[in-house]
């Protein structure tokens, strides 16, 4: 699915957890997401199949994050019932390595639509 959103050849496995004021969760919430994803279709592994149905929906976003001169398109995702202080971060590439982030880096995100 995430392949098919954003034209991608690749996805790299897990996500980039973004930690972000609540501010920055509630305004997704007002937006139409680019994607939404019931939680009764995510499959989670042992022992977390619990987390998708709390959640209710995976709503997705087509974004870009920036990091000193570089740059990378991105798949954000929070949730219908979220974390308010973290959104997720999907990516082609690995986005530690690629952008050159550390644990407690600033990054500027661009979220589209």
């Amino acid at each position: 699915m995430i392949l098919k959103i954003t034209g991608w050849n690749n996805l790299v496995s897990g996500t980039l957890n973004l930690e972000v004021k609540e501010n920055v969760v509630d305004d997704l919430l007002s937006r139409e997401p680019t994607y939404r994803e019931l939680g009764e279709t995510v499959n989670y592994p042992e022992p977390f199949q619990h987390i998708p149905m709390r959640r209710l929906a995976y709503l997705y976003f087509k974004g870009t994050i920036y990091f000193r001169n570089a740059s990378e398109d991105v798949l954000f995702r929070t949730a219908e019932n979220p974390i308010k202080s973290r959104i997720e971060a999907f990516a082609a590439v690995k986005l530690r390595e690629s952008l050159g982030l550390s644990d407690e880096d600033q990054i500027k995100c661009e979220i589209f639509g």
